[in-house]
């Protein structure tokens, strides 16, 4: 499934960084890179302690932007969701279904069923 091998990604930026507590140059490279090769989720995200440090659309955020909590956690698995979350690059007018692995987040695609 298309999904789960961008969560695969997720998973291994936030391994390669798990100790990272802000946001720097190679972070935000890596997470470009990784959202370059992504077929579903997009606007990837750096989080710690709920505060939204950087985005690979906005880059180093001078004030971090406190994140609504996760509302679904998925069974047996690291992977968490909220339903409606504010994209911060949208001025938060607009709202996607957002995951989130460790200290990385993204929003998942809208992507038709049919047509």
């Amino acid at each position: 499934m298309k999904i789960e091998k961008d969560f695969q990604k997720l998973r291994k930026l936030n391994q390669n960084f798990a100790q990272q507590q802000r946001c720097t140059g190679a972070l935000l490279k890596a997470m470009r890179l990784v959202e370059f090769h992504s077929i579903v989720i997009r606007e990837y995200g750096f989080i710690v302690a709920n505060q939204l440090l950087c985005t690979t659309t906005l880059g180093i955020l001078k004030k971090p932007i406190l994140q609504s909590p996760n509302d679904i956690q998925a069974i047996d698995s690291d992977v968490q969701f909220a339903r409606s979350a504010p994209i911060a690059t949208l001025e938060e007018k607009e709202f996607g279904m957002r995951t989130r692995i460790g200290h990385f987040q993204a929003f998942i695609r809208h992507i038709p069923l049919v047509g």
